[in-house]
């Protein structure tokens, strides 16, 4: 065998690769203990993975082929299917649509703009036009959306990890989601509203918001937050009254959020409220094409 490179053994976070040296195998997965180790494998494994490697044969395009290719997976990689992003001359065209964005810094407005790129253009003019105003706001405030006056705020720290979330309240505002019956009818599904033993206090995953709010619990949910109680008054609390589907504001918040980021999951935890989504934000999108 010849000499052993030192850093052969060299590996890249969560690494699960094979490594092949001197027609030797070694695994990539961890140990009991964690770490990665450094055991050759046996000569009849290692010669089925030669034998595998060698059987993969690369893809050959032509010069057309290889062009035509690229024209179409290029744009949509960068900009997530839409005309503008990062191959756009103006970087910030869709934050730059929201009103009071103006006031909002350069390097705020790239993060920002980096989240919203995976929304399609028509969904993020219809956005635009609905909300009033965005800004930023204090360093100890919480990122919200107003419905009275169609304001977003956001947290300098971690607004741009909220800015969708807030879209989502948005969103459910303009379709008006909680006055549609077949809306409400998805979001009461499996759910105890009949039953405030059922109610829980939830302290909320967010460091700027450390109220502690009423929620209930669901499978469906993608996190306890999406379950939060919002009644008009705390009076509603020790009432004998039903949870009313309308007070549950996060529901499709955090369903819109997720349905952008993580949409598998939607899908797989809550496949009829990722329909809905799916049909009012093609019927948005249809209005502006």
């Amino acid at each position: 065998m010849r000499e052993q490179p030192k850093d052969l053994f060299r590996r890249h976070d969560n690494c699960e690769c094979v490594i092949i040296y001197d027609e030797k195998v070694l695994r990539g997965q961890k140990g009991e203990n964690g770490r990665r180790g450094k055991k050759w494998t046996d000569s009849g494994e290692r010669a089925e993975r030669i034998k595998f490697a060698e059987s993969q044969k690369p893809t050959v395009l032509s010069h057309d082929e290889a062009e035509k290719l690229q024209a179409e997976l290029l744009p949509r990689r960068l900009t997530g299917g839409r005309k503008s992003g990062i191959i756009s001359p103006r970087y910030y065209e869709d934050i730059n649509a929201f009103s009071g964005s103006e006031k909002i810094e350069d390097v705020t407005k790239e993060k920002l703009q980096k989240e919203l790129s995976v929304i399609p253009e028509q969904l993020l003019n219809e956005l635009s036009g609905y909300v009033d105003h965005l800004y930023i706001g204090d360093n100890d405030c919480s990122s919200a959306f107003s419905p009275d006056t169609r304001e977003i705020r956001l947290n300098p720290q971690t607004g741009d990890q909220s800015i969708i979330h807030e879209l989502g309240h948005a969103f459910g505002e303009m379709i008006g989601a909680y006055s549609d019956p077949e809306f409400l009818s998805i979001l009461s599904e499996g759910l105890p509203l009949d039953n405030w033993d059922e109610v829980i206090y939830d302290s909320g995953d967010n460091i700027h918001d450390s109220r502690i709010a009423y929620a209930i619990e669901s499978p469906k949910f993608i996190r306890s937050y999406q379950g939060r109680i919002y009644p008009p008054n705390e009076d509603e609390i020790i009432t004998d009254s039903a949870i009313r589907p309308e007070w549950l504001k996060e529901y499709i918040s955090v369903g819109f959020d997720t349905y952008f980021r993580t949409p598998i999951i939607l899908k797989e935890k809550d496949p009829k409220l990722y329909s809905y989504l799916e049909m009012k934000i093609n019927e948005r999108i249809s209005k502006r094409i």
